[in-house]
């Protein structure tokens, strides 16, 4: 197999403006403020510093607090200050935001859930396999390139 040509394919497959759309509207909740209120709503209702949320989405703790700013103004989020340490904000969705981001992630599912079954049984499950190889594969190739950096 000439695997250079396979990743070329593979690479203009993804490339496709159909494709980009297609895994945007799969995915919405991976961007943005959708990113955050996916955060917040699988961490349970717990309350979460916005530095932990910076970690998790990769970004800064100044794109968060805009974001977060965004999400406040919609009620989606509410801040509160630590009881604990007074130094500390805490962020938890509201019951718009848990509502809201429930509703999100059940229309995702549906969409993922009605590719599947054209797919079948087979298939799905041997895409499921072979994304998550794709994906530790890949993290493991990108370590070992940061660390040649």
């Amino acid at each position: 197999m000439d695997y250079n040509q396979a990743a070329e394919e593979f690479f203009s497959c993804i490339k496709k403006k159909e494709s980009k759309a297609i895994l945007l509207r799969l995915n919405e909740q991976a961007q943005g403020e959708r990113l955050v209120l996916t955060y917040l709503y699988r961490n349970n209702g717990q309350s979460i510093v916005p530095s932990e949320i910076a970690r998790f989405i990769g970004t800064s703790t100044a794109r968060v607090a805009n974001i977060l700013n965004n999400l406040d103004e919609k009620g989606l989020v509410k801040r509160e200050i630590s009881r604990i340490d007074r130094r500390k904000i805490l962020v938890s969705l509201t019951d718009k935001g848990r509502r809201e981001t429930k509703r999100s992630r059940e229309r995702i599912i549906g969409r993922i859930n009605r590719i599947f079954q054209e797919m079948g049984e087979n298939r799905t499950k041997s895409f499921i396999s072979n994304w998550e190889l794709f994906l530790e594969l890949g993290t493991k190739i990108i370590k070992v390139e940061e660390k040649e950096e």
